[in-house]
């Protein structure tokens, strides 16, 4: 895997994904996007099910299990926000119907979290992590907006610096970021 990451100068702050930084959404806060009319927020316990189906559709199996991506899910939804949080983005299938989670992505805020590879003791970094989206939802906005909340809640705990890492063979991730 190669690390990909977003660097800022200057002012502490973490661009968005569209390149703006003028959000003033906080974490908790629906977020809605012009893009996909997504709301992104916090996961909550009954996130459960759509976040581990999603995370398995866009998963490779062969990388890792199911059983992984569900444990990592109900930690995610369990785990204070001073060390990381998980987001989800929901849509509406039409203006009649209640709103899907069909995305989600986490935000490690704590070194001891990282990947090995990518700790950096004593940084001002975030690291994204688990970005997936149902494929009924692709090509949609609900990614770019995922990643800009990501980013905001970064910025918002102090962060300057947002990480992540993408399989070389993840095209699709690749061209997202």
């Amino acid at each position: 895997p190669r690390p990909v990451r977003r660097r800022t100068r200057g002012r502490p702050r973490v661009p968005s994904a569209s390149g703006s930084s003028s959000s003033q959404s906080a974490p908790g806060v629906k977020n809605r996007s012009p893009a996909s009319h997504a709301v992104v927020r916090p996961m909550r316990q009954g996130d459960l099910s759509p976040v581990v189906t999603t995370l398995v559709e866009a998963a490779d199996p062969e990388k890792v299990s199911a059983a992984a991506l569900a444990a990592y899910a109900l930690e995610a939804s369990r785990a204070p926000a001073a060390r990381e949080i998980a987001l989800v983005a929901s849509l509406a299938p039409t203006p009649l119907d209640p709103p899907e989670v069909v995305g989600v992505v986490g935000v490690l805020l704590s070194d001891d979290l990282f990947p090995a590879e990518m700790r950096l003791r004593g940084s001002d970094a975030a690291y994204v992590t688990n970005l997936a989206v149902a494929s009924r939802a692709r090509r949609r906005g609900v990614a770019s907006d995922l990643l800009g909340a990501a980013e905001r809640f970064a910025r918002e705990s102090g962060r300057r610096t947002v990480w992540c890492r993408v399989d070389e063979d993840n095209e699709t991730a690749r061209g997202m970021y």
